[in-house]
């Protein structure tokens, strides 16, 4: 990439992903691009660092979309620290360890979409509520982060915190920091304890994967009754018990339902026959 991109100052849109372009890219040449809004290295051969030796990262601009993926990064850029109203920012696909800095969380305004998947982080904070945004979509599987399971923000309308190494059960307060979620994956974990009624607080559910962990107890009923919303239910891997609810709903918009490798018994109910997409 040539180092003449640092004097196109009055540049606002960058976007230069899915190439294969190679080399070091210095995150400092960005500093003379005062009205940069967008910039994305995204998908490339890069190696992108962070050599601003003098740390004037009041100097860089605001910017509200970054995509960094792909790009062997080994830390969160410290320039970041120093952003406010951020609403897309894509880091995944790196090889960042160690804690999720809490800072990242307060960097967003109104709506923050955060990808931290395909990382090498190992902990995150207990509670995200510093997120203070009303639409958070956040996406952190694929790591290495271990304990319980963070409580997101109450704007949370997209998680996923599958292939990780969370454990324990689920405190009540996780279900209902989720009743704005359309979407919901904790697949490939290892949760333990009974899925409550508080998750069909979450009437816009259209996505629901909590396969490949270690629930049990009854699937909740309200799942299959009150949710005329939710596309895909995926239970498989667990140790769920006794029969599948056989109250169903007459708007049943099911297109993909897996109950594989439980401990169900009974009969398979007859208003299956109203999920006409499954």
């Amino acid at each position: 990439i040539p180092k003449l991109l640092s004097e196109l100052v009055g540049t606002y849109y960058l976007d230069l992903s899915s190439n294969n372009f190679t080399g070091t890219v210095d995150l400092s040449f960005i500093k003379n691009c005062k009205e940069l809004g967008y910039l994305s290295l995204s998908y490339n051969k890069l190696f992108v660092v962070e050599e601003d030796s003098n740390h004037s990262y009041l100097e860089y601009p605001f910017i509200w979309e970054l995509g960094l993926a792909s790009c062997n990064l080994s830390s969160v850029p410290k320039f970041l620290m120093h952003q406010r109203g951020i609403y897309d920012l894509d880091l995944s696909n790196n090889n960042i360890g160690g804690h999720v800095p809490d800072w990242i969380w307060g960097i967003g305004e109104f709506y923050f979409s955060l990808n931290l998947s395909h990382n090498l982080f190992t902990s995150v904070d207990t509670n995200l509520s510093s997120a203070s945004v009303y639409w958070f979509d956040l996406d952190l599987h694929s790591n290495k982060i271990e304990g319980p399971l963070p409580l997101p923000p109450m704007g949370t309308y997209r998680l996923d915190f599958s292939n990780n190494r969370f454990n324990s059960s689920i405190i009540p307060e996780f279900w209902s920091r989720i009743r704005s979620a359309d979407s919901l994956s904790l697949a490939n974990n290892s949760l333990i304890g009974e899925v409550p009624h508080l998750i069909c607080n979450a009437t816009n559910m259209e996505v629901l994967d909590l396969s490949f962990n270690r629930f049990s107890g009854l699937i909740p009923p309200c799942l299959l009754k009150d949710n005329d919303r939710l596309e895909i239910l995926n239970l498989r891997s667990n140790n769920f018990h006794g029969s599948l609810p056989q109250d169903i709903s007459d708007q049943c918009a099911l297109q993909v339902i897996d109950l594989n490798s439980n401990k169900l018994e009974g009969n398979l109910p007859v208003p299956l026959i109203n999920c006409h997409m499954l």
